[in-house]
Formats: structure tokens, sequence, C-alpha cells
């Protein structure tokens, strides 16, 4: 991306941003001017924090805007080192929405006034567009006629990030799609086994969403009601989804087992062919050994990896979308309120990965040295 494209695209962005918030913050507002506002704040009826939430994330995209113009070289590197730090505000400025969404609704049981519900939406749009911006500006490209020629501008150069080095990973995770793309494309003669799995995965997974709903309703049949046909009933039913539940999960996980070994039995075969169609150099150069390793576990431990994260993705995926509808009929505010927690627990986890990440590969390497040092290579 060119510096002056980002910026250009920053720019246009605050304004816009600036000017929608402004408006349906003046229309959103009963009466009275900013000034009155301000003085007479009140958090649970007025939006000017929102408002100047808005303020404070254009100053930051201004702020990036400007050391991306000036230096192209390290305004980039120093916008990547605090990708972090702007994630932090926009959920910050997330989460807080929400609780100004509930604080509203303490005061306004029915919330009819457009305006306000456009501000509520306009602001999560422009935060995941700040996000977007910030991230955008950081992957430029720097500057070749401000790098020099000598030694220490390479290095710094280097400090900065090569531009094929700043593109190498979303070129690695655009070829990883393309390889989960082309293991699926394997699995086309078994779509049918496949939707028949589907749908005993959905059953299987309404079932577990609706046995907690029901084991409520039998405590309160059995404590607060008193009544031992409600508590009968709600038993039976649970029962029923148990059961139903179980068997699903039973056929679902059979059905998946039989689809991946298939595509176990598939991907061995056009490997097979592939090495049988190979000249006999290919053979001098590489080990039977390694050969026959990919052609019996590696194989194995794809299609197993392949079939696990799909199975465990689609239950998770349907059965999240049941709790969360659940959730939202019987209380929007408490749903809210559980959500607001999500943002900050998926940050913590990104961060530990990170910091995991690097601790397992700074202990391999330094497993791999000690090795060589017994085996008496270093």
């Amino acid at each position: 991306m060119q510096a002056w494209k980002a910026v250009a695209g920053t720019l246009a962005f605050i304004g816009v941003d600036v000017t929608v918030t402004t408006l349906l913050y003046e229309h959103s507002r009963s009466a009275g001017s900013i000034l009155q506002d301000l003085k007479h704040f009140n958090i649970f009826d007025s939006m000017l924090d929102v408002w100047g939430a808005c303020l404070y994330r254009s100053c930051l995209l201004l702020g990036a805007a400007i050391g991306v113009a000036k230096n192209t070289n390290y305004g980039p590197k120093r916008l990547r080192v605090s990708r972090t730090f702007i994630t932090v505000v926009c959920l910050a400025v997330g989460i807080y929405t929400l609780a100004k969404l509930l604080l509203y609704s303490e005061v306004r049981k029915t919330i009819k006034n457009p305006w306000f519900w456009s501000l509520f939406a306009w602001t999560y749009l422009s935060l995941a567009a700040t996000f977007f911006l910030w991230k955008l500006l950081s992957s430029v490209k720097p500057s070749r006629e401000t790098l020099g020629v000598n030694s220490e501008s390479r290095t710094e150069a280097e400090d900065v990030g090569d531009p094929v080095s700043l593109s190498a990973q979303p070129k690695k995770e655009e070829a990883s799609a393309a390889t989960i793309c082309k293991l699926l494309s394997y699995t086309k003669p078994d779509v049918h086994f496949l939707v028949v799995a589907f749908f005993f995965l959905v059953v299987a997974a309404l079932g577990e969403t609706f046995l907690p709903f029901y084991t409520g309703r039998a405590i309160d049949g059995i404590v607060i009601q008193k009544s031992m046909d409600k508590f009968s009933t709600a038993v039976v039913i649970m029962a029923v989804l148990a059961v139903g539940s179980s068997f699903a999960a039973g056929i679902r996980g059979g059905v998946f087992t039989l689809v991946f070994a298939r595509l176990n039995i598939r991907l061995r075969n056009s490997l097979f062919r592939s090495l049988v169609s190979q000249e006999m150099s290919f053979f001098d150069e590489n080990l039977t050994g390694d050969i026959i390793s990919r052609l019996t576990s590696d194989t194995t431990i794809v299609s197993d990896l392949v079939s696990q994260n799909i199975n465990i993705f689609l239950r998770n995926m349907v059965k999240a979308t049941g709790v969360i509808v659940f959730m939202f009929s019987l209380s929007w505010q408490l749903s809210l309120v559980t959500f607001m927690g999500f943002p900050i627990v998926m940050l913590m986890s990104d961060l530990y990965g990170k910091y995991y990440k690097v601790g397992t590969q700074s202990f391999a390497s330094e497993l791999v040295l000690r090795q060589k040092f017994r085996c008496g290579v270093v």
C-alpha cells in the first residue's frame, strides 16, 4: 500500500466519522446546546461521552496518519508495535458503548429514537474502520528513495521491514486457506454423507441447548410452583432431549468418521499416483523412509486434523447460535452483560497464545542446541 493512498483514505474517514457522529449526536439530543449538555451531563440520558470517544479515536488516527506521512520508514513500524494499544482502545470503546446502551435502557424502557440507534450502529462501524485503517497504515511500504545505500540505512530498512517480508504473512495465510479448500474439495463425492452428518449435528446441538432450559423448568416446578405435573413434564422432556441428542451425536460422529476415512483413502491414492509418476531422480534425491512416512502417517494426520477441526467448529457454531438466540429471547440486557466480557477474554487469549508460541519456539531451539552439543556437533 502506498503511503499517500493510506493517508488520504484515513483523513477522509476522519472527516466523515466526525461529521456523521456529530450530526447523529445533535439529532439524538433532546434539547439545548453541547455546552449545556456538558454542564448538565447525565450518563443515563446523554450521548456526549460517545461523541467524545469519536473525537478521541479521530485524534489517534490523525496522529497515525501524520506519523506515516512524515516518515514512511519508521512510522508504519511504530504503528505495528502499537497495534495492541489500538485494539485495547477499540475494545474499551465498544464495551463502554454496550454499557451505555444498558444504562440508556434503564431510563427509557422502550428506545424508539432512530437517531440513537443510528449513532449506536455507526460507533461500531467506525471502530471496525479505525482498526482496519490502523492496520492499513502499519502496512505502508517504506520509501526506497529515503532508505539510502549505505550499510546503516540497509540495517534500518531491515529493522523497518522489507516489503517482501511484510507481505509474507498474508501470502502464508492465503496459501493455508487454499490448502484447506483443496483438502475439502476431496470430500465432494461424499456430499450426501456430509448433509446427513450436518443434520444430526444440528439436532444434537439443539438438544444440548435446550437441556439447561428444561432443567431450570424442572427446578422451578418443584421448588417455586410446587407442581408435580410441571416437574414430571419437564423431566420427561429432559429425558427425551438427552436420549435424542446422544443418539444424534453418535450418528454425527460415525458419519464424520466415515467421510474423513474415505478422505484419507483418496489422499493416499492421489499421493501414490503422484509418486508413481515421478522420475527416477526423484527417488534418488528423497529417502525411501521419508516417502513411506508421507504416504502412511502424514496423510492420516492431515485427514484426522481436518476432520476433528471441522466437526468441532460446526458443532460449536450451531450450539453457540442456538445459545445466543435463546439468551436474547429471555433477556437482551443480561445477554449484553455476558458479551461485554468476551472481547477482554479474546484479547487475553491472543496475547497468551503469542507468548506461549514464542516460549515454545525458544524451548525447541534450546532443545535442538543441547541435542547437537551432546552429539558433539557443536
